[in-house]
């Protein structure tokens, strides 16, 4: 066996380019011993080396040459040849769709079609010891395909679709509907008056937002139970607002109740942060952590990025964010009162609005009105953006006051880009070249999600971020600027200016953001756990 590994060595070296010898040898002749160890440990260790096939195939769980990839437990020892054709043609897609070639499923293919190792190998050149560890692979991911039940999910949504929605419950169900097949999801806008029966055609109940708007959730879960259906709730926000909140005024404070009810009644919660999670397991332990993630193959998340003579510095979202905004007054008006930038840079609000509305009370019965514009919550952004319209021209601020939906293109210091429904509102970022996420330090904030963080970073977009939670458990010292709280009376603006003077960190701190969230807020990352734990209730 040494001869064997000496002479397996020696090859090694003798077919190694001579060039990058000598540099390692240049490095001192101890290098060169180290490298031909290095060599040999691989040779050893690798299931793929004809070495370690010869010599140590008995010290491991290697497949023999007659394997049996049918196998499914000690009682069972086959397959029909149509379930694993079945199992061949959902590897084939399912790598394609990763822009994978599917190598193991060809592997299994041909094995099946020669009907030995040693035939397969004959006929393709493929190693004997790369077939065995692809089929070993292949074997663990059949039986796994061929245990796994199908079920029925129903999912209970609120509409009109909302970026919650969006994000809990469109991305995910249609990416299980494409990619899970023994998963068939049904959506459902209301449930208040199904009875028992109903639920019996499903294995599992997933509730998003809200069970009901005025039924008891005890009763309702109860009854879903009984139908033999397990119960999910999944929520992505605290249920307490803070005061200063734009919805705290007309907050029913018994939805609070409710919501806590759910939690309680429900099989298992799923959220979107630990920190979320903890405040949950005070009335369910059962609780697991999906977070909101980024489908980037939908046409919304393909980086279309416009091009623009300034640098465009911006600011996305809806209504509810104006104490945020107000994190970073002061350093905007520096940023418009800062000679030395201008014509170099222009602020963009994306996701403006007309269309708020509030409740009043008319002869005892509540009703829904429209708000004036000037106490609407966009008016008020935009009064920060534009340090109370000092920053434009008089055309412009006369165009923009008319407060009607229109694409108005300009390079003045501020430009407004009215918002867009959940499946169209990414292309917003596509106008942005910097990226603003100020949040207040607050319990309600805390809970949140760090999905702008995400958004942009699939985007590549370089990011100034408040450093609290959600994002600062994210920073990773490169990957966003964060400001803290204590210094967001200037740092706002010294790091904005900052970006726009450079292109080379716009760029590196784009890429650094991306590459940090790139897996852990994909789709195919965040659904794999979610099928696992949806497999898991519903099989036990």
């Amino acid at each position: 066996m040494t001869d064997d590994l000496y002479q397996e060595v020696l090859l090694c070296l003798l077919e190694y380019n001579p060039s990058k010898l000598k540099e390692i040898e240049s490095q001192g002749y101890n290098n060169i011993k180290w490298f031909a160890v290095r060599i040999a440990m691989t040779m050893w260790r690798s299931p793929r080396s004809t070495f370690n096939y010869k010599y140590n195939k008995n010290n491991t769980t290697e497949l023999s040459d007659n394997i049996n990839i049918a196998e499914v437990d000690d009682n069972t020892n086959t397959y029909d040849a149509a379930s694993l054709q079945s199992f061949i043609n959902t590897e084939e897609i399912n790598q394609g769709k990763k822009g994978k070639y599917p190598y193991d499923a060809r592997i299994l293919h041909h094995y099946l079609n020669e009907g030995s190792i040693r035939k397969l190998h004959k006929q393709t050149s493929i190693p004997i010891s790369a077939i065995h560890f692809s089929l070993k692979k292949s074997k663990d991911k059949i039986k796994k395909f061929m245990t796994t039940k199908s079920y029925n999910v129903l999912i209970l949504r609120n509409v009109p679709e909302s970026g919650i929605e969006y994000h809990r419950c469109y991305i995910p169900s249609h990416h299980i509907a494409d990619n899970y097949k023994h998963i068939n999801i049904t959506l459902i806008n209301n449930i208040d008056e199904a009875k028992e029966e109903f639920f019996k055609d499903y294995q599992l109940l997933v509730i998003t937002r809200q069970l009901s708007h005025y039924l008891n959730p005890k009763e309702v879960i109860s009854k879903i139970k009984k139908a033999g259906c397990k119960v999910i709730y999944d929520i992505d926000d605290y249920w307490f607002l803070p005061n200063d909140h734009v919805l705290y005024p007309s907050f029913d404070k018994s939805s609070s109740n409710h919501i806590i009810e759910t939690i309680k009644e429900c099989d298992l919660i799923t959220t979107t942060t630990s920190y979320l999670a903890d405040k949950i397991r005070i009335y369910n332990s059962n609780v697991e952590v999906l977070p909101n993630a980024i489908n980037p193959n939908e046409e919304q998340w393909i980086d279309k990025s416009t091009t623009s003579p300034v640098v465009r510095v911006g600011w996305q979202g809806g209504i509810c964010h104006l104490p945020d905004i107000e994190l970073m007054d002061s350093s905007i008006q520096l940023l418009h009162d800062d000679d030395s930038l201008n014509n170099k840079y222009q602020i963009v609000y994306g996701g403006f609005s007309n269309g708020q509305k509030h409740i009043v009370n008319n002869n005892d019965k509540y009703e829904e009105v429209p708000t004036p514009i000037y106490n609407q919550e966009s008016f008020k952004y935009e009064l920060i953006f534009t340090n109370n319209y000092k920053c434009i021209t008089s055309e412009y601020f006369n165009e923009l006051k008319k407060y009607e939906p229109a694409l108005i293109n300009t390079d003045e210091k501020y430009r407004r880009i009215w918002g867009k429904d959940a499946k169209q509102y990414a292309t917003m970022i596509d106008e942005m070249d910097v990226c603003l996420i100020p949040l207040k330090d607050n319990d309600f904030n805390r809970c949140k999600s760090p999905l702008k963080l995400a958004e942009y970073g699939f985007k590549k977009k370089p990011c100034i971020v408040s450093n609290v939670v959600p994002y600062s458990p994210i920073h990773n010292g490169s990957n966003f600027v964060a400001i803290d709280q204590n210094r967001n009376h200037r740092d706002w603006y010294k790091s904005i200016k900052k970006m726009i003077e450079s292109k080379s960190m716009r760029e590196d701190y784009g890429n650094a953001l991306y590459e940090s969230v790139k897996h852990r807020f994909h789709i195919d990352t965040v659904n794999k756990k979610r099928v696992q734990v949806w497999d898991t209730i519903v099989n036990g």
